[in-house]
């Protein structure tokens, strides 16, 4: 089994976050779901835009009152 085709290759092209198209910053990335279906984002976008979003909705579903 050739396990090279499993390592990270560093000449791939650098992923972009598909919420502010900036570089992920690693080769990861953080799932962007509720707010896009595919691709990854960034830290920062994961930070100030997805994790809140799924507090609210988790919120809203539990019965709580969103501040809209």
């Amino acid at each position: 089994m050739d396990l090279k085709k499993f390592a990270f290759n560093h000449q791939d092209p650098i992923e972009k976050c598909v919420l502010c198209k900036e570089p992920l910053g690693d080769k990861y990335g953080h799932n962007p779901s509720p707010l896009a279906n595919d691709g990854r984002c960034c830290e920062e976008c994961n930070f100030f835009h997805v994790i809140p979003t799924r507090m609210a909705q988790a919120f809203n579903k539990l019965g709580g009152e969103s501040e809209e």
